[in-house]
């Protein structure tokens, strides 16, 4: 469910509910973006079902982050090559955390 008020509007995201500022910005588009957002957490609980909320929340970034690069530098994207490169940094994120995981029980 969402609520829309005079300055911010509530959206939900990956079950979660936000009262996010709206400032000027339209009420449709930032319902857009909470919903693509929303989409691209789906996405990488989907790539990394285990994971926790955290770590599926770094994915979603990772996964906006590199679709903004590449828009930004112009570059055309294949979605395989999208979803190789999503595992790529899955794999990457969960070495990392191991890593970590190791080193707090040394």
């Amino acid at each position: 469910m969402t609520t829309v008020h005079k300055t911010t509007i509530d959206v939900e995201i990956f079950g979660q509910q936000y009262s996010v500022k709206k400032g000027r910005l339209d009420s449709d588009y930032v319902l857009d973006l909470a919903a693509y957002v929303n989409k691209n957490m789906n996405g990488a609980e989907k790539m990394s079902p285990a994971s926790d909320s955290t770590r599926i929340a770094v994915l979603a970034a990772l996964n906006i982050a590199d679709e903004y690069f590449q828009a930004r530098n112009g570059q055309v994207k294949d979605d395989g090559a999208m979803k190789q490169r999503v595992l790529e940094l899955v794999e990457a994120l969960d070495n990392a955390i191991a890593n970590a995981e190791n080193s707090d029980s040394d």
